[in-house]
């Protein structure tokens, strides 16, 4: 039962996720589907992926092509399937920004 119901979870996961149907895999994000949603969202580059930690030259190399880093392809899948809203990354980045470079080494981390 409970592997039926992984299944059942994970093509659900697929149809939201923003990957060419073609391409079902974690590292192959559709590059299209973002640029689109984006531009609906009216939100320009540096806004869109700043959230998931990305500059704008950055993300703008995403957009044309290039390699997107595991990472960041998890946040982007994690944000499309609406399991991490804008709340919980502007949260994370918060606490990532409060904790500084200094405070990370200081605890050893």
């Amino acid at each position: 039962m409970e592997l039926v119901e992984m299944h059942r979870q994970e093509s659900a996961l697929n149809r939201m996720m923003p990957v060419a149907p073609s391409e079902r895999s974690p590292s192959t994000v559709d590059r299209a589907r973002i640029i689109e949603y984006r531009k609906k969202k009216k939100e320009s580059q540096r806004r869109f992926w700043a959230r998931f930690g990305v500059t704008q030259s950055r993300g703008s190399r995403f957009e044309a092509g290039a390699d997107i880093p595991a990472p960041v392809s998890i946040l982007l899948g994690l944000y499309f399937t609406k399991t991490v809203s804008d709340g919980d990354l502007g949260r994370a980045e918060r606490l990532l920004y409060s904790w500084g470079p200094a405070s990370m080494v200081s605890q050893g981390r």
